[in-house]
C-alpha cells in the first residue's frame, strides 16, 4: 500500500487515486508560501535594524553642535525614510501574504477532496 492518502494501488496494480487531480500541488504551494514566510523574516529583521540604528545615529547640521543643539538623526532624512519605509512596508505585506497563504493551505489539507 502507498503511504499517501492521496492515491493507492491495489494488490492487483490497479491504481486508484482517491482525492481530486489538483490536490497533489497542495506541497508545492507549502513551499511557496514557507518561501514568502522566509523572505518576511529576513527584510522583518533587517528592516528593523536598520531603522534602529537610523533612528539612534546622530549625523548631519554643520554648526548645530556649535550651538549645542543636537544632531538629527539619521532617519530625520527622507532620503534615507524613502529607502528605509518601503522595505518595512514589503516585510508587512509579505506577513499578511503569507498569513494568507498558510490558511489557505490549512483549509486545503482539511478537505482535499473538494477541489479548487
Amino acid at each position: 500500500q502507498m503511504p499517501s492518502r492521496l492515491a493507492s494501488v491495489d494488490k492487483d496494480g490497479v491504481f486508484a487515486q482517491h482525492a481530486h487531480d489538483k490536490a497533489g500541488y497542495v506541497t508545492m504551494m507549502e513551499l511557496r508560501a514557507l518561501m514568502v514566510w522566509d523572505c518576511r523574516d529576513c527584510l522583518a529583521r533587517a528592516g528593523a535594524i536598520a531603522v534602529r540604528y537610523s533612528a539612534v545615529r546622530r549625523q548631519g547640521a554643520g554648526n548645530s553642535a556649535d550651538k549645542g543643539q543636537r544632531e538629527p538623526a539619521v532617519l530625520d532624512y527622507p532620503t534615507q525614510q524613502r529607502r528605509l519605509l518601503p522595505l518595512v512596508a514589503t516585510a508587512y505585506a509579505f506577513h499578511f501574504t503569507g498569513e494568507l497563504l498558510r490558511s489557505t493551505i490549512a483549509q486545503l489539507r482539511s478537505s482535499p477532496a473538494s477541489g479548487a
